[in-house]
């Protein structure tokens, strides 16, 4: 993410999933899960048999595998230095973002999310406010959304944090929105991301969003935001991306000295 490039402070991981190893490619990433579990198959016992010394055959029983929760996700420490430091979390970075832009599941689950609940409630509160109008033919609205959206990993415990700034310092327009959402246990890690109430206000508090399935949005190119430290052993991780609203927002303008942008989706509503 380019709110990131510069930010010696930040040592989130973005965008992507769990690998298992980096290996010669540079992927940093890895997972310290075991392998999958071969298939199950008969286990053959041998033992006293019958007159004949026939063996038996019984099927040997599992229990299923408890599922683990992404909160307990580990990212290697190589991954969270910089390659100036020895590290490798460039690397990691670029791989989590091809994964996010190839897995056409997720973008197809993201873009019904998009599509079907935010842009409609987006749409809802600027007419609102009346920068939009309701019925008729000139009642469209355009939208650019973020896509795809930005995974942040942060793990703990750590004494990194997310310093405060606005989104505008990083290239991003008046003319967006923000939008949170929280993919752990917030109460566990304490995955936060805590925002002005208005600009230059200084009253920095956790947005309304604190259990899966709860999104919170909120104007991070005005409003300073940060992230506290991680000072649990869990790993915090969420999603968060931005809509840029037609006619408050040009999508071919681009910040001198950014070095790359996300790609954005038009939709009409």
């Amino acid at each position: 993410d380019d709110d990131d490039d510069d930010d010696d402070d930040d040592e989130d991981v973005e965008e992507g999933d769990e690998r298992e190893d980096g290996g010669d490619g540079g992927n940093a990433i890895e997972c310290d899960e075991t392998a999958a579990a071969a298939k199950i198959g008969d286990a053959r016992v041998e033992g006293e048999g019958d007159a004949g010394g026939s063996a038996i055959s019984p099927r040997r029983r599992r229990r299923p595998k408890k599922r683990r929760q992404l909160d307990a996700f580990r990212v290697p420490p190589r991954s969270l230095s910089r390659r100036d430091f020895g590290g490798q979390c460039e690397d990691a970075q670029r791989y989590l973002s091809e994964r996010m832009a190839d897995d056409e599941r997720f973008l197809d689950a993201f873009d019904r999310l998009v599509i079907e609940a935010v842009v409609p409630d987006l749409k809802s509160r600027l007419i609102d406010c009346g920068l939009a109008s309701s019925g008729g033919d000139s009642s469209a609205c355009e939208f650019y959304y973020q896509r795809p959206p930005t995974l942040r990993l942060q793990p703990g415990p750590s004494k990194s944090t997310v310093k405060s700034h606005r989104d505008s310092e990083y290239g991003h327009q008046d003319g967006e929105l923000n939008y949170w959402i929280p993919l752990v246990d917030c109460a566990k890690s304490g995955c936060v991301l805590r925002t002005e109430s208005e600009p230059d206000e200084g009253d920095y508090r956790p947005l309304p969003a604190s259990k899966l399935g709860e999104m919170a949005s909120f104007h991070g190119s005005y409003c300073r935001h940060s992230v506290p430290a991680n000072d649990t052993i869990h790993t915090r991780v969420s999603l968060d991306f931005r809509i840029g609203i037609g006619g408050l927002y040009d999508p071919e303008w681009m910040m001198l000295g950014t070095k790359d942008d996300h790609s954005r989706r038009k939709v009409e509503m």
